[in-house]
């Protein structure tokens, strides 16, 4: 609760790069552990901006699907855009958001040393779990079948 408090008005942004800098800081990457770190990064930064267009976009429901309408002056791209976001494809964001927040928890774990699996005498690493494979995270290291966490 104290950290909350601490962090609490914190932008997603700076929270995120937090995470990921002590994470690499406690756990001493080697080079692929810092490639799956990248990587999550980068899905948590999506994730993030998916979250800001929710949350700050207007929904129209005068149509069959929602649409989503979101305002940003000063983009390249131009200020608004509108995007139809199907009830299906929520459903898939918060599926893959739910997947994603377990394998940070999961990550987090790693990288602090108090994996579930380190109580049966292993020194379980990142790089034991999670494997970096044509540019997506996998859960297919040497332990990831040891400890499913979620299906």
């Amino acid at each position: 609760m104290v950290a909350r408090l601490a962090v609490g008005q914190s932008y997603a942004d700076s929270l995120s790069n937090s995470f990921f800098a002590i994470c690499e800081r406690i756990a001493d990457f080697d080079d692929e552990e810092r490639g799956v770190a990248t990587r999550l990064k980068n899905e948590v930064r999506k994730a993030i901006e998916d979250r800001n267009d929710f949350a700050h976009g207007d929904w129209e429901l005068e149509f069959e699907e929602p649409t989503l309408a979101r305002t940003k002056p000063g983009r390249k791209a131009g200020a608004w855009f509108a995007r139809v976001r199907p009830v299906a494809e929520m459903d898939e964001m918060s599926d893959a958001l739910r997947y994603l927040a377990g394998t940070l928890n999961e990550f987090a774990w790693l990288c602090e040393n108090r994996h579930p699996g380190n109580e049966a005498g292993k020194s379980i690493r990142v790089r034991d779990i999670y494997r970096l494979r044509k540019s997506q995270v996998l859960r297919v290291g040497r332990y990831a079948d040891d400890w499913p966490i979620w299906d």
